[in-house]
């Protein structure tokens, strides 16, 4: 959040991605400060040029890395995977 902190830390984002880390881009208190997810993807897209795969492991990884059962991050990445192939 770059009202909290020095910037939005895109840079660093893209060079984790970069190194094969599991990053994710997440909300935070969207209702304070301008952080809605959809956002905060536009944002670190816009400063730092992310390609369309690595929009697709953000979203991937934000799945991957829940908790949520087994059988429903399988069902939510298939969705992911659909919606991808059908773009």
């Amino acid at each position: 959040n770059a009202y909290v902190t020095d910037g939005t830390k895109a840079a660093a984002i893209k060079s984790m991605l970069d190194q094969g880390l599991r990053v994710t881009l997440n909300s935070d208190d969207p209702a304070y400060f301008p952080g809605y997810v959809v956002d905060n993807f536009l944002r670190v897209h816009d400063e730092v040029g992310l390609s369309a795969d690595e929009v697709v492991r953000l979203v991937r990884n934000s799945f991957e890395i829940s908790w949520l059962d087994d059988d429903s991050r399988a069902e939510y990445l298939r969705r992911v995977d659909a919606s991808v192939a059908g773009a």
